[in-house]
């Protein structure tokens, strides 16, 4: 692996456990939805939710599939380079 690929994973981590925690806190902790700092934390768990969806379209949409054919488009060409 090398480290632009561990620093996606890395990010790609971070925003899974701080959208799955912040989830985790709303279910199990009661909050009085009256006060500023608990809308902070609900506008904290869209912003999350938002990247989260853009983390799961990385790894399983159009990227994925984007890297999948540059992989297969450099096999091919280095394979044409080769048979020469």
């Amino acid at each position: 692996m090398n480290i632009p690929h561990l620093a996606k994973l890395a990010v790609s981590i971070a925003v899974t456990i701080g959208f799955v925690s912040c989830i985790l806190v709303l279910m199990l902790v009661k909050i009085d939805f009256s006060s500023g700092a608990e809308k902070a934390f609900l506008i904290l768990i869209g912003i999350l939710a938002t990247s989260f969806g853009q983390v799961v379209n990385y790894w399983l949409g159009s990227s994925a599939g984007s890297a999948a054919k540059s992989d297969q488009l450099a096999a091919i060409a280095s394979n044409n380079g080769t048979s020469r």
